[in-house]
């Protein structure tokens, strides 16, 4: 068998499986409809209650990413002082502060989105002081992750003075980028790859998962369309970017 006709069964398999899911899943949601959208609408619930503790979790997030920032401030500083060993070992540990401190902010509006939804609905008055504190908390982590990136960006900048920008600035991603010197680009574009597919695949699901949702609540059709609108988005910058490169080059 040639590679073309794998290809094409294993197309026409995936095809019939995804039917399948679909069948299963939209018979379950009228045969069953009550039963999940209790379970469906009491797991929600649930988490808009907790929320304002998923909130303050975050503050566990935040010890982590200066840590690795103190370290790799400490590494980097021995780097400079002539250590040349050290130096990878500070990029690396700068690194994985960055991208704790990128977790974290996607971890708060992720626990912000889920608690501003249970205004005027699941919290109540007796939630009001927690609910405030928790937006406190995201204000206070939000602005330091920003201080926090600002600071870990100026130590990887001592080690590598030929990079530019400013995490407060809007152009920061830009002038970063053109900063960098062919082989970081080269990886650059070779994870922004792997991010655009992975990306893409999970909108995929995002998609099937808010469809889904839509026919057990009365979400109605926006969650489906805001995710349709970010494949959008991300799809059209990519076309784009690829022709602005090709005539570019």
């Amino acid at each position: 068998m040639n590679k073309e006709k794998k290809i094409l069964i294993r197309f026409i398999a995936v095809v019939v499986l995804a039917l399948g899911a679909g069948f299963i899943a939209g018979y379950n949601s009228m045969a069953f409809e009550a039963d999940i959208a209790a379970q469906l609408t009491y797991l929600l619930d649930s988490l808009v209650k907790i929320s304002p503790l998923m909130m303050v979790a975050g503050c566990g997030i935040m010890v982590v990413a200066v840590s690795f920032y103190i370290k790799g401030r400490n590494t980097a500083a021995a780097a400079l002082a002539g250590d040349e060993e050290k130096y990878e070992k500070a990029d690396e540990l700068l690194g994985t502060a960055v991208t704790v401190t990128n977790r974290l902010t996607i971890y708060m509006f992720g626990v912000f989105g889920i608690m501003v939804s249970g205004f005027g609905t699941k919290l109540s008055m007796e939630d009001f002081i927690p609910v405030m504190i928790s937006m406190a908390v995201f204000l206070v982590l939000l602005i330091g992750g920003s201080f926090l990136q600002n600071a870990i960006i100026k130590q990887v900048q001592k080690l590598n003075p030929e990079k530019k920008g400013n995490v407060l600035d809007s152009k920061f991603h830009r002038e970063w980028f053109d900063s960098c010197d062919e082989a970081e680009k080269a990886q650059i574009g070779h994870a922004a790859y792997k991010s655009y597919r992975a990306t893409s695949n999970a909108i995929v699901g995002a998609v099937l998962i808010a469809v889904f949702v839509s026919m057990m609540t009365p979400v109605g059709p926006l969650p489906a369309v805001l995710v349709c609108g970010i494949w959008a988005v991300q799809f059209s910058a990519y076309t784009k970017a690829a022709k602005e490169w090709k005539n570019k080059k």
